[in-house]
C-alpha cells in the first residue's frame, strides 16, 4: 500500500489522558452520554492508553448506560488470550471474533486475532490473506495512529509474502511507537531480513539498512546484504546468480 493510499498519523497520549480524567469526572456526576464521548475520543488518540486504562473505563459507562457489550468483550478478548497460550487455537479465534462482533470499537480483539494468523508458528494456524483483512481494519479504525496495529499489518503482509510492504510499513511504525517500544518494532524488522535475502530483494535490506542507520537513538541490528561475485548485485550471492548460466542477472 502506498503513502499516497494511507497516511500514518501520531497518537496523541496527553491529550487522550485529558480526555479521560473528564470522562471519569462527568460520569460521576451523571452525565454518561458525554462521558461516553469524551472516552471513545481518548481511546481514538492513544489505543495503547485504550488497552490499559481507558476501555475499562469505557466499560463501566457503557454499563451504567444499560451496555454490558463492551464488558462481555473485554473478558473474551482475555479468554481468547489464555486459550492461545494453552495452544487452543481454534477457541482463541472464536473467542476473538466473538469479542469484535460484540463490540466493535474494542479493536485489539481484532488486532490480536490478524497477528496471530500472522505470526504463530504452528503453520495450520497462518493465514496471511485473512491476517492482511483484519490488520488494514483495524489500522482504518484507528486512523492509522497505533504502532502496535501497524506493527501486526506489517506482520500481515510478511506473512501473505508481500515483504517489501512488510518492511515499509514496520519503518512506519518506528516513527509512531513511543521510544521504549522502538527496539521490539526494530527485533520484529531484523526477522524480515532473512526472508528478504531468501526472496532476493537485497535493494531493499540495503535501503532499509540505511533508513535506520539515519533514525536517530536506535540501535542498527541489520548487517548489510551480501553483494555478488559475478554480477555485483545485491542480496544473493555467486551461487544464485543467473548469469552463471548465461543468462542476465536480475540485479543487474
Amino acid at each position: 500500500m502506498s503513502k499516497d493510499q494511507f497516511q500514518v498519523t501520531m497518537p496523541k497520549p496527553d491529550l487522550a489522558n485529558r480526555l479521560a480524567r473528564n470522562a471519569s469526572h462527568l460520569s460521576m456526576w451523571g452525565d454518561n452520554p458525554e462521558a461516553l464521548s469524551l472516552i471513545e475520543q481518548a481511546i481514538q488518540f492513544d489505543q495503547v492508553g485504550g488497552l490499559n486504562a481507558y476501555y475499562r473505563i469505557r466499560a463501566d459507562i457503557c454499563e451504567q448506560l444499560g451496555n454490558d457489550g463492551p464488558r462481555s468483550a473485554i473478558k473474551l478478548y482475555q479468554q481468547a488470550i489464555c486459550y492461545k497460550d494453552l495452544g487452543r487455537y481454534s477457541d482463541s479465534k472464536i473467542a476473538y471474533l466473538e469479542a469484535f462482533a460484540l463490540d466493535r470499537f474494542f479493536l485489539w480483539s481484532a488486532n490480536n486475532y490478524a497477528w496471530m494468523l500472522a505470526t504463530e508458528s504452528e503453520p495450520s494456524v497462518r493465514d496471511g490473506n485473512k491476517a492482511l483483512e483484519f490488520a488494514v481494519l483495524v489500522c482504518k479504525e484507528s486512523y492509522w495512529n497505533c504502532w502496535s496495529f501497524i506493527d501486526t499489518l506489517a506482520a500481515a503482509y510478511a506473512t501473505s509474502g508481500d515483504l517489501k510492504s512488510a518492511v515499509g510499513w514496520q519503518v512506519a511504525a518506528l516513527h509512531v511507537a513511543p521510544e521504549q517500544c522502538k527496539n521490539e518494532i526494530l527485533e520484529h524488522l531484523s526477522k524480515f531480513q532473512t526472508q528478504l535475502l531468501e526472496f532476493d530483494i537485497g535493494q531493499v535490506c540495503k535501503s532499509v539498512f540505511h533508513l535506520l542507520a539515519q533514525h536517530q537513538n536506535i540501535e542498527v541490528v541489520l548487517d548489510e546484504p551480501p553483494t555478488c561475485a559475478t554480477c555485483g548485485g545485491l542480496g544473493h550471492t555467486a551461487t544464485r546468480c543467473s548469469k552463471q548460466v548465461g543468462g542476465m542477472c536480475f540485479f543487474c
